[in-house]
């Protein structure tokens, strides 16, 4: 007997900062911030950044109030954007808070408020500014901790990013409300092999292979595969279609529509497997009946 099984209802972040993807992409996908020279291991091929999977995202503008005055301003805004980001990295909110421009600094009030609002931003875990010129605007690739839950939604292992600096007392400081980040997701040509590595795991019985967390969807039909004959995993991919989205939307947001696949296993329990792009692989999280 098969089972529909919904998780609960994705909970949004709490704390006043907005997330600056649902990276997922969410997005991608909040800020993310760390050492400058982190390297990330492996070659698994990412999407460009203009990928139309992966539109990018703009944080909002702050509401006007109060201004509570900030730190040091840094000397140029390649200066503010690194010292701000490195100061993320290593947890100092107090220092990155005065890193803030005006605008910013009005919309969290206080240190304590903008360190809160960090339950909706993805820890980053490295950071390398791009070349480019004195100007204000930087792009930056951020590498961020990848995974997927129902706060931040999917959360990319890499973003690009582009950061703007603004003139403030004398010095520069970091307009985060300029900020956009786009997700660099996995390109598609993993997702049918781990749908077929998960698929014969499941035939032998083995949980957990090529899976993430609590499967989502009709997930007695994963069980069904312990010790049958015949499994026949598609050799392609697909979209998930809009009829299925809402079980995967109301478990890890919005952009789940962009950025989970689907295929179609055939054999003697067909179904359709749902991958999504974690880290570095392509994992199932959910099991959807066979297609009409």
């Amino acid at each position: 007997m098969t089972e529909e099984i919904t998780p609960p209802t994705r909970r949004a972040g709490s704390g006043a900062v907005r997330q600056a993807g649902t990276l997922a992409a969410g997005l991608l996908v909040g800020l993310v911030i760390a050492y400058v020279a982190f390297g990330r291991g492996g070659s698994t091929p990412l999407q460009a950044a203009s990928n139309a999977d992966a539109p990018p995202i703009t944080l909002a503008e702050a509401p006007p109030a109060d201004i509570p005055p900030g730190g040091e301003p840094a000397t140029d805004p390649r200066a503010a954007i690194t010292a701000f980001l490195q100061a993320e990295s290593e947890g100092d909110f107090l220092a990155s808070f005065g890193l803030l421009a005006a605008g910013d600094r009005a919309a969290y009030v206080t240190p304590a408020r903008w360190q809160a609002g960090h339950e909706a931003i993805p820890p980053v875990v490295g950071f390398e500014l791009r070349p480019g010129g004195d100007g204000p605007t930087v792009d930056v690739l951020l590498r961020l901790r990848a995974g997927l839950d129902g706060v931040l939604g999917l959360v990319p292992a890499e973003a690009t990013s582009t950061w703007t600096a603004v003139a403030e007392d004398g010095g520069w400081r970091v307009d985060f409300g300029a900020t956009t980040v786009q997700p660099r997701l996995l390109d598609d040509s993993g997702v049918a092999p781990a749908a077929a590595e998960w698929a014969a795991a499941r035939q032998d019985c083995t949980d957990g292979v090529r899976e993430h967390g609590t499967l989502v969807g009709t997930t007695g039909l994963a069980d069904d595969l312990c010790g049958v004959t015949s499994v026949a995993p598609s050799a392609t991919a697909s979209a998930l279609p809009a009829v299925d989205a809402a079980r995967f939307v109301s478990a890890y947001g919005p952009d789940a529509t962009t950025w989970a696949r689907v295929v179609a296993i055939d054999g003697t329990v067909p179904l359709r497997a749902v991958l999504a792009p974690i880290d570095d692989r392509w994992v199932v999280i959910g099991v959807l009946s066979p297609a009409l």
